[in-house]
């Protein structure tokens, strides 16, 4: 099947598309990559989640780490009825097999002033956390969006043997946002599992 063929299936939702984008993406046809990019941005303009995810796969089997800070920030487009488990899971795989290639880009999302770059930034980190981005992490949670300050608290979570994380985690339990401090004991669970609930106060 050719690319246009797939186009036409995302169109029509008829038959199942995923054998031949698998073949695409497999395929080291690297004359596929502008066409393949240029339909991400289409999809993602459209805020088409399914067609956004078959250009994703095909750019992650085509590029490698290569496409992580197209795919990153395709990720961090908001869309209607979006759903990103597959997408999270093709980030992940490509922040576990070169993490160091991957954290420039994860690192310049985080200090943008763009919420949804930011966000999906701090998401990203959470997969490559390290010891030292502990301090980066106490910023974020001083952030004035909620949305931020949770991201920030889910990056924490991957720090868990950290004594300064779970201080941090826990300092946000008095945060003026309720879902706020809501997200901080369902992340003290990583940390203190028993006794998380104790620290709860409404």
């Amino acid at each position: 099947m050719t690319l246009d063929e797939v186009f036409r299936q995302v169109k029509t939702l008829d038959g199942d598309a995923w054998p031949s984008v698998r073949q695409l993406a497999m395929s080291g046809d690297r004359s596929l990559i502008p066409p393949v990019q240029a339909a991400l941005e289409r999809y993602l303009d459209e805020e088409d989640w399914y067609g956004r995810d078959f250009m994703v796969y095909i750019l992650a089997g085509l590029r490698g780490v290569a496409a992580f800070p197209l795919l990153l920030r395709a990720f961090a487009r908001p869309m209607r009825g979006n759903d990103l488990d597959n997408i999270c899971a093709w980030l992940a795989a490509i922040m576990e097999t070169d993490p160091a290639a991957c954290r420039p880009t994860i690192l310049s999302f985080i200090a943008t002033g763009h919420r949804d770059l930011r966000s999906a930034g701090l998401w990203a980190l959470g997969h490559i956390i390290q010891s030292g981005d502990v301090e980066l992490l106490q910023q974020a949670l001083a952030d004035p969006d909620p949305k931020i300050r949770q991201d920030a608290l889910g990056a924490l979570s991957s720090l868990k043997s950290d004594r300064r994380a779970y201080e941090l985690v826990l300092s946000i339990l008095h945060d003026p946002d309720a879902s706020t401090r809501r997200s901080a004991v369902l992340h003290l669970r990583w940390f203190a599992a028993a006794a998380a609930i104790e620290h709860w106060h409404g």
